[in-house]
Formats: structure tokens, C-alpha cells, sequence
């Protein structure tokens, strides 16, 4: 259970022992078999429900991952409110899916709407400290955009076909 208050910034984050099964068998159906709609499909198969994924595509991916850049980030996410749910988002990646998002950071341009709150850590990094993250990134550009780089640690990435293959079998496991 998650529960966002209005008016505060707390995060009230409740788990629940998935390796529990409950005491009566329910069902469910799932719209989507992209990375969302699987992980909804996982955790209720985990709780002893059984589920049934649909999607008007044949093979699981859905329709949005595989057009998503899945960058797992919370970086310049307005309100605040609406940025908080992404970084408790960007946790739960790693208990719901351990070791599965590649956190190696971001590097953005000042232009690409760099975060102003102090909640969220980023620092301001040097040409050189770029080029050693991104080398592939040209002297040309780091040396016009000198100013304006900055580099947020705390950001992954994830293979959306490899989490949906993932998922779904690790789903379709539980039966």
C-alpha cells in the first residue's frame, strides 16, 4: 500500500509479504502486457490469484514499452507531489525487480529542464568529467556546452523487451 498525504511531503510505503499466499483464490483480468501490466499480473499471481493478461497484441511488450526510453528517473517531475511518487517509484524498481535497472546515472543539458528542487541530487560536471561518462560524446559538443551539463547519479535505465521477457516469464511461472 502506498499512501500519498496531500498537504505533506511523507510517503507512507507498506509491504506486504508476497511469499504469503492469501486464504481464497480470486481472479483477475489485466489490460496490457507491457512492463506495467505485467508486474500487476506478477504481484497478484504472487498473492494466489489468478490472472489472465489481454492485450490486442500477440506477443507480450504492450504498447507503450516499446516506445519508451525507459529512463527510470523523477528528474524535473512537477508537482512535487508527482515527483515524490517517481522516486519512490525509482526504489521500488530495485524490490520489485532487483538488479534489473542499470543505474549508471544521466548526463542532461542544462536546456533539458534540469531540476531545481534539492530533493533530488544533481551536480553541475566539467567537459572532461562528461566526456569520461558519455565518450562517444564529440570535443565539439562538450566544448559548446561546457556550462550547461549536468550529471544526475542517481537515474537507470532499463531494456524494455528484456523486462517484459523477464516479467512475463517469472509471471507465467507462478501460473
Amino acid at each position: 500500500r502506498v499512501e500519498l498525504r496531500p498537504g505533506h511531503r511523507e510517503i507512507l510505503v507498506e509491504v506486504e509479504d508476497p511469499s504469503v499466499p492469501r486464504s481464497r483464490t480470486e481472479s483477475a483480468v489485466v489490460v496490457g502486457s507491457g512492463i506495467v501490466g505485467l508486474s500487476v499480473a506478477e504481484a497478484l499471481a504472487r498473492r494466489g490469484c489468478k490472472v489472465r493478461v489481454v492485450d490486442r497484441l500477440p506477443e507480450p511488450r504492450g504498447e507503450a514499452t516499446p516506445r519508451s526510453w525507459a529512463w527510470i528517473n523523477a528528474n524535473s517531475k512537477r508537482p512535487r507531489e508527482y515527483q515524490d511518487l517517481n522516486m519512490l517509484a525509482m526504489r521500488a524498481w530495485d524490490c520489485v525487480h532487483p538488479g534489473f535497472v542499470d543505474w549508471r546515472g544521466a548526463l542532461l543539458l542544462a536546456g533539458a529542464g534540469v531540476q531545481e528542487q534539492s530533493a533530488y541530487s544533481f551536480e553541475q560536471i566539467e567537459a572532461a568529467a562528461a566526456a569520461q561518462l558519455e565518450p562517444k560524446l564529440s570535443k565539439e559538443f562538450l566544448e559548446a556546452n561546457k556550462h550547461q551539463l549536468f550529471h544526475f547519479p542517481q537515474e537507470g535505465q532499463v531494456d524494455p523487451d528484456g523486462a517484459v521477457a523477464m516479467i512475463a516469464a517469472r509471471a507465467a511461472a507462478l501460473g
